[in-house]
This record gives structure tokens, C-alpha cells and sequence, in this order.
């Protein structure tokens, strides 16, 4: 898990209501170990050392979001030269806009991506590729489309026109762009 003091903040944990050790006690408070975990290793964190890239063949991902940087670290752990593109200005996602500061402060997404990052993994932000096939053309030996729900599902019901779209909503109140 490359995102362990996001999960640490966010996490539903469903794994803890399954737990065996509710019979014994209480069950094991996964999220809160791994928000404790990720906060002692933020406060002593010393750059990280890249992987040595193994294989030839590089990969191209585009998308910063959950699924692009999980992709990344996997990647680059198994020794891939990885390069992440993404049109925002900013590396995260969703993590990075979508979740008020109060659930989820940007110093820790920013750590987790410089943490995927310092894994050799080359993370480039506002460029939008509009052409996967041309990163092929360039060398890359394969292209992951990670670009999460860049658009608002419609359910089609009358009056819709005048509501506005969750997602619409958190990108404006996290770019200071709150609506009346």
C-alpha cells in the first residue's frame, strides 16, 4: 500500500467489523495503526533511495491519481523505468482536491507522492496526453490509462440542470472557487 497515512485518515475499515479478534476482544484498529505508523515514519522520514531499474522496457502512465501511483510503485519496485503524466498541476487525484483538509491534510498526499517518487518514478503534472499511441511511437513498451472520472454521471431526472455536481463541487471549494 504506497498510501498508508491516507488510508490511515480515510479508510472505512470494514476489515476491523470482520475481524476475528472481536471474539477474544476488540478487533485490531487497522486504520488508526496505520495513521499512527505513517505519522512516526513522516517524523523521522530521510530521503529515500530510487530502485534500480532492471528491466529495458519503460512504461508510460497517465494519470497521478490513486490507481496511476499505485501502478507507478508497483512498477518501479519490480524495477520499471516509470514515467506518470497528468494534466492537473498537482500529483493525487481525487486525494489531492477531493477530500476537505480536515479528513485529509495535502502535506500527506504530497509525502506519499514525493515517497512514490523517490522510488525512481518520474511524475510530470500539467501535461495532458491527448494520444496514448504516440508515447508507444516514443519508446515506451506499454501505456496505463489511469485517468479516473474525469466527467459527472448524469441520472437523466428533471431539474437536474439546477444542482450542481459533487465532483464539481469539491475541485471549486478546494480551488477557492466555493459556489454561493
Amino acid at each position: 500500500n504506497p498510501f498508508p497515512g491516507i488510508c490511515g485518515r480515510v479508510c472505512t475499515h470494514p476489515c476491523e467489523e470482520k475481524c476475528g479478534r472481536k471474539d477474544l476482544d476488540d478487533a485490531v484498529s487497522i486504520k488508526a495503526l496505520k495513521r499512527f505508523a505513517s505519522d512516526y515514519e513522516i517524523s523521522r522520514k530521510k530521503p529515500g533511495a530510487p530502485v534500480e531499474v532492471t528491466h529495458k522496457e519503460k512504461v508510460a502512465i497517465i494519470g497521478a491519481g490513486p490507481a496511476g501511483l499505485t501502478a507507478a510503485s508497483d512498477l518501479a519496485i519490480a524495477g520499471f523505468h516509470v514515467k506518470v503524466f497528468d494534466s492537473a498541476n498537482v500529483a493525487g487525484g481525487l486525494m489531492s482536491w477531493g477530500i476537505p483538509d480536515f479528513r485529509l491534510p495535502k502535506n500527506i498526499v504530497r509525502s506519499e507522492v514525493r515517497d512514490i517518487a523517490a522510488l525512481g518514478v518520474d511524475i510530470v503534472t500539467g501535461k495532458a496526453v491527448t494520444n496514448p499511441e504516440r508515447l508507444l511511437r516514443e519508446g515506451y513498451s506499454a501505456v496505463i490509462l489511469a485517468t479516473g472520472c474525469q466527467k459527472p454521471l448524469s441520472p437523466g431526472i428533471q431539474g437536474e440542470d439546477k444542482t450542481l455536481d459533487c465532483l464539481e463541487f469539491l475541485r471549486g471549494v478546494s480551488e477557492g472557487k466555493a459556489p454561493e
